[in-house]
C-alpha cells in the first residue's frame, strides 16, 4: 500500500544512476507515479540504472495512471524499462517508456 512519487508538482522522485533496479516491487497495492526512473532532472538525458527502471514482482500494483501528472518517464536504463517476470492483476498506464519527458524524443531502455 505504499506510493513512490505523486501527481502533485514536487511530489515525484529522481531514481537514476543506481547500480541495480531502480524500483523493485515485491509487494501489493503500490503505485509508483510522477517519478523520473533512468532519466536526468530535466527529463531530456539518459542517467540509467543498471538494471531495470521497475521489476514488478507483486500484484495488483499500479504503475501510471490516466492523467499526464500521474506519468512515469521511464527511459535510458541499461536493462528494460519495466520488468514483469512473475506479477499479475497489475496496471501499467500513460507512462512515457523509452521517450523524454516531452515525449518527442527517444531516450531508449536496453
Amino acid at each position: 500500500g505504499n506510493t513512490i512519487g505523486g501527481s502533485l508538482p514536487g511530489a515525484g522522485n529522481l531514481i537514476s544512476g543506481n547500480d541495480g533496479v531502480g524500483i523493485w516491487i515485491l509487494g501489493a497495492s503500490n503505485s509508483v507515479v510522477g517519478n523520473l526512473i533512468g532519466t536526468d532532472i530535466t527529463g531530456t538525458a539518459a542517467l540509467g540504472n543498471l538494471q531495470q527502471g521497475i521489476r514488478l514482482q507483486g500484484n495488483f500494483n499500479t504503475i501510471g495512471g490516466p492523467n499526464p501528472s500521474d506519468r512515469n518517464i521511464i527511459s535510458g536504463n541499461l536493462a528494460s524499462g519495466i520488468s514483469v517476470p512473475a506479477a499479475a492483476s497489475n496496471l501499467i498506464e500513460g507512462n512515457y517508456i523509452g521517450l523524454s519527458l516531452s515525449g518527442a524524443t527517444s531516450l531508449g531502455n536496453q
